[in-house]
């Protein structure tokens, strides 16, 4: 005779695995993509667009010390963010120089987190703080950089390219991501030889699933949650609607 617990166990097993399954139905939804090969719309703080001298590909820039941001609403209900996008360095940017920087970007999102506050240099003479963080990091000159003078911007130490991405927790319906340099100086140069630029912009997001009053968290893992299936220790997080800011 079965009983009261193993009914239960037995349910909440089933349960579990339908959520994984579900979820791995429901991977990452992109909602927002731009290469700025066109018209920049009005999510857009700046809408500014250049072409390399290289390659010809068109980019959101050139900025300085300035801040952008991109603000998206009515978002589809979720748990994260997922952001992923080129980040253009180009020209004399001192890294960590103090005499002419320290030159900083950063990303954060509108309600105060900072994703990434760094520093960057194309001079061989000068280090940067990237891939860590601001003041904790002291790496050579285009450390990290995914591509190294195919921009086209041939003075004042040339271009790089750092393709970035990032994941974080937001459940709110509307986001607004700021992107900014700071401390740009132009250290007796050309007024546009420390600037930045964006490509290829991609945000996607992980939907939240409902069944019925109830709301299941996706797990971002199923191939590891499955793994602790087998130990007996995997469960599904759930919450009450009304209990979900």
């Amino acid at each position: 005779m079965i009983s009261i617990y193993q009914k239960l166990t037995v349910a909440g097993a089933v349960l579990s695995f339908a959520a994984i399954g579900t979820n791995a139905v429901q991977a990452s939804q992109l909602v927002y993509s731009n290469d700025f090969e066109g018209t920049v719309g009005s999510e857009w703080s700046k809408t500014s667009t250049e072409m390399t001298p290289k390659g010809g590909r068109n980019f959101l820039g050139r900025f300085a010390s300035e801040a952008v941001s991109l603000k998206l609403d009515n978002l589809t209900p979720h748990t994260d963010v997922s952001v992923s996008f080129d980040l253009f360095i180009i020209q004399s940017w001192d890294g960590n120089n103090t005499i002419y920087g320290s030159d900083i970007w950063e990303l954060s999102v509108a309600n105060g987190t900072t994703l990434l506050s760094t520093t960057f240099t194309n001079n061989p003479a000068f280090t940067q703080s990237y891939p860590n963080a601001f003041s904790s990091g002291d790496n050579p000159a285009r450390s990290g950089a995914d591509e190294n003078n195919t921009l086209g911007y041939i003075n004042y130490y040339g271009d790089s390219v750092y393709n970035l991405s990032f994941i974080f927790p937001h459940v709110d319906d509307s986001l607004e991501l700021i992107f900014s340099g700071s401390k740009l100086n132009f250290a007796g140069l050309t007024q546009d030889s420390e600037r930045w630029g964006l490509d290829n912009v991609k945000l996607s997001v992980t939907p939240a699933i409902s069944i019925g009053s109830t709301k299941i968290v996706p797990i971002p893992e199923p191939d590891t949650i499955l793994g602790l299936a087998t130990c007996g220790v995997v469960g599904l997080l759930i919450r009450k609607k009304a209990g979900i800011s």
